[in-house]
Formats: C-alpha cells, sequence, structure tokens
C-alpha cells in the first residue's frame, strides 16, 4: 500500500498509510472467513468512519469530546450499515488526533489515502485468501427462502443433524455479537459430532455388541 500511494505522488501534506490499516491486515489475512473481515466492511467501515472522524475533528474543539464522538459514531453508523470492521473505529480517531494536518485536508483525507489504502487491501486479500490460500473470501451468501407460514429464513436442505438454518436461529437469540460465520460455526458442530461418534464407536468392543444384540 505504501509503494501504491508512493507511485501517485502524494503532496507532503497527504500521508501515505493510516496505521489501522495494520489491523485490517490482521483481521483479512489471518480470519478471512470472520464477517469483519468481508468486503462490504473492510470498504464501508473505513470509508464511513474515516468521514465521521473529519466531521467529528473539523465541529467539536474540544479533543476529548471529539475523541468519544467520532468512536462512537463510527461504531454506532458501522452497525446501522452493516458493516462492522473494529479498525474504522482507530480510522474515525485519526483525524481527531493528528490535529490540523489531517483536518486541513477535510474530506480529501477519505479518498487520499484511505480510499486508496482498501482499495490495494481488498486487492491483495482477493489475490491472497482466494488464489494463493485457497480460501472462500468473499464468503458466499447461501441460498435460502421463506415459507409460507412467514416463518424465519430457512435453508433448503434435508441433511440430518445440526443445519446452518438451526445455528442462524440459535445465533439471533443471543444478545451478543458473534464473530464466526454461521456456515464455519455450523461446519464445526457437525465435525465436533462426527469426532464424538467415532471415539465412542471405537469404544465398542465385539463381546459389548454380542451381549447387546
Amino acid at each position: 500500500m505504501a509503494w501504491v500511494s508512493q507511485q501517485f505522488t502524494l503532496p507532503t501534506a497527504y500521508p501515505m498509510l493510516i496505521a489501522s490499516m495494520g489491523a485490517s491486515a490482521v483481521i483479512v489475512f489471518i480470519i478471512p472467513n470472520s464477517p469483519l473481515a468481508q468486503p462490504w466492511p473492510l470498504v464501508g467501515g473505513q470509508l464511513v468512519s474515516t468521514a465521521i472522524g473529519i466531521v467529528c475533528a473539523q465541529i467539536v474543539s474540544d479533543t476529548a469530546f471529539a475523541s468519544a464522538f467520532a468512536v462512537g459514531g463510527s461504531v454506532l453508523a458501522m452497525l446501522l450499515l452493516r458493516c462492522l470492521h473494529p479498525p474504522g473505529a482507530a480510522s474515525a480517531l485519526t483525524p481527531v488526533i493528528s490535529g490540523d494536518s489531517i483536518v486541513s485536508l477535510g474530506y480529501g483525507f477519505v479518498l487520499l489515502p484511505v480510499s486508496l489504502n482498501i482499495a490495494v487491501m481488498l486487492v491483495l486479500a482477493i489475490v491472497v485468501n482466494r488464489w494463493l490460500l485457497r480460501h472462500e473470501y468473499p464468503i458466499r451468501p447461501r441460498k435460502s427462502y421463506k415459507n409460507s407460514n412467514n416463518d424465519p429464513i430457512v435453508e433448503l436442505t434435508q441433511q440430518p443433524g445440526i443445519s446452518e438454518q438451526d445455528v442462524e436461529q440459535v445465533l439471533q437469540k443471543m444478545d451478543t455479537f458473534m464473530d464466526v460465520s454461521t456456515g464455519d460455526l455450523s461446519r464445526l458442530l457437525a465435525d465436533v459430532q462426527m469426532q464424538s461418534v467415532k471415539r465412542h464407536s471405537t469404544e465398542i468392543s465385539c463381546a459389548d455388541i454380542i451381549v447387546n444384540g
């Protein structure tokens, strides 16, 4: 990202990178299956949060209150827009704590370097995760439908055991955020069930089968 920014020969007032991109790299490359690492949270979370940080830095003179409004406002916006990306809150702080050097750039700071950083990060995420590491990235939305009784969305599956729809319904009842996709969680539970079956099956002897038979 720094190299690409250098090629654009940015004026000295514009930084090449913002610090929160380091945290974004950890999420995008280490836990690519996380809902926080998907393209919309990465792009939307960073851009929206940075814009909110600039607004707070421009209209609130007190740094402490501007910081609080920037972080709180960015978190609320990301939740409402369904683009929760934790490093976005750090991006919201950047204009506030950097002072006039960043505030004077106005919304141009959102374009350069933030948008440029995000574009490079997204391209790298797709290349590394999908083509090099062979991960499913971005995660494709699963097919679902609503039944005639207007019940919650159910999955088109006839497989026995725990389904992804079962996991989704349970997660909806929990008043907390789970940093894992329903697909990964359902596969994890299914593998745990299979491992349990294998473990118990190895503990059964021929004598037990003959006696119980």
